[in-house]
């Protein structure tokens, strides 16, 4: 085992262990944690429920690597910011790596490249039981970049803004993924996709984000993502289709089934022009596309009580007639701000919400305006004037009938 510290490799075998700090065990405890032993610095044999507690400004190409590291599920290893400091990992490669390793967590750390826009803030690989708790990453290619073999990864409540490619990018290949769970986290102005995970993984758990002003996709699912969850988030003023399930030729990853996934209780909105006046505008773009390959399959995926709000381009977007075939919209609420006579389309064709819930797996979806407090198309450049105050999307698609029509349940946000 061994980590890096400002560029160098530490062998922790022929390292002389730091002291052990226990004046800090009150603070560490205050934060949640149970801790063994407390260093100040990264040591030699670290032990399951040790804490590493950092301070000050770390420089390198990898200001901070864990490798071949294993805590516990019980105890895991932590590496924590000073509580009421700004720890920052400065990385040109990659600020934060962890590889071969298992029940490690970070917590409380700032990640940024001061030299260019390259590398990964945090760069994850064939590890599990991994942890990102309250990072801040920003300034690199990739605010998180995680790859191959990863298995029951927490991300939550972190930030991750102004990367010049996604804010945070997944991929698997031969090696799936397995049981990532990215939680309560901003994910803004990008210059890529809001989230991506591109080939195969299963168990995906991605909730109670919001994603915005970003230069590709808000939320993108590609070649081989399934039996996952994609809900209660808030996806809003990104340049390409809020949500896209795609299949699609890559040198890296081949095209995968991507099936039995569930998109509920979501606030998409696409509006018109582009933060920071970035080309293309997404005023052509759909809400959610599904988008397949010939013989691959995009099927079995549920989409149900969310809301989607589009300028001109479609509420939902197939590439093809199979597709509105086998995949299910229901309680949905759509509305076109161009023209809500129209609010779907199967390739270049369009249709009605009355052909929408004459699909086989589709109904009880409703064309109107959701009724937010508060939005418009001229917002794009000053995106904290949003106010999505709405019913919540879950009794916002729960349409009944009363006196022949169809009406919304009203429920006030929280």
């Amino acid at each position: 085992m061994f980590i890096r510290i400002l560029g160098c490799i530490f062998v922790l075998a022929s390292v002389t262990p730091a002291s052990a700090n226990d004046e800090l065990r009150p603070l560490v405890e205050s934060m949640g944690y149970n801790p063994n032993r407390i260093f100040t610095q990264p040591t030699a044999g670290l032990l399951p429920g040790d804490v590493v507690v950092l301070s000050g400004t770390y420089k390198g190409n990898y200001p901070l690597t864990v490798a071949d590291t294993h805590g516990t599920r019980e105890a895991p290893i932590v590496f924590l910011a000073m509580p009421g400091e700004e720890v920052i990992l400065d990385g040109l490669v990659a600020s934060l790596e962890t590889r071969d390793s298992s029940n490690i967590v970070f917590d409380g750390l700032t990640l940024t490249n001061s030299q260019d826009m390259t590398g990964q803030g945090a760069r994850l690989t064939q590890s599990s039981d991994i942890t990102l708790r309250n990072i801040h990453s920003t300034g690199h290619a990739f605010g998180l970049w995680g790859m191959q073999g990863l298995t029951n990864i927490l991300v939550e409540n972190c930030e991750f803004h102004a990367n010049s490619s996604s804010g945070v990018n997944f991929g698997a290949g031969i090696d799936p993924n397995d049981g990532l769970t990215i939680r309560n986290c901003h994910i803004y102005n990008n210059g890529g996709d809001g989230f991506q995970h591109a080939g195969y993984v299963s168990n995906l758990l991605f909730e109670n984000n919001t994603i915005h002003s970003n230069s590709g996709a808000g939320i993108s699912l590609l070649n081989g993502v399934c039996d996952s969850l994609v809900s209660h988030n808030l996806v809003f003023n990104n340049s390409r289709d809020g949500i896209l399930l795609r299949n699609t030729s890559t040198p890296y990853v081949e095209p995968g089934m991507q099936n039995d996934n569930i998109i509920s209780d979501n606030i998409v909105w696409v509006g018109r022009f582009s933060w920071n006046d970035c080309q293309p505008t997404p005023e052509h773009q759909a809400a959610i596309c599904l988008q397949d390959l010939p013989q691959t399959g995009i099927c079995q995926n549920l989409i149900h009580d969310n809301i989607f709000v589009t300028w001109a381009g479609a509420g939902i977007s197939f590439s093809d007639t199979q597709l509105s075939q086998e995949n299910s919209f229901v309680g949905n609420v759509l509305f076109r701000q161009m023209s809500d006579e129209w609010i779907f389309a199967i390739g270049d064709e369009w249709f009605s919400i009355d052909d929408l819930n004459c699909l086989a797996n589709c109904q009880n979806n409703l064309c109107t305006w959701p009724g937010f407090k508060d939005v418009s198309i001229h917002y794009y450049n000053t995106p904290h004037l949003f106010n999505f105050d709405v019913p919540e999307p879950h009794f916002a698609g729960l349409a009944i009938m009363k006196l022949g029509m169809l009406l919304i349940r009203p429920k006030r946000r929280s």
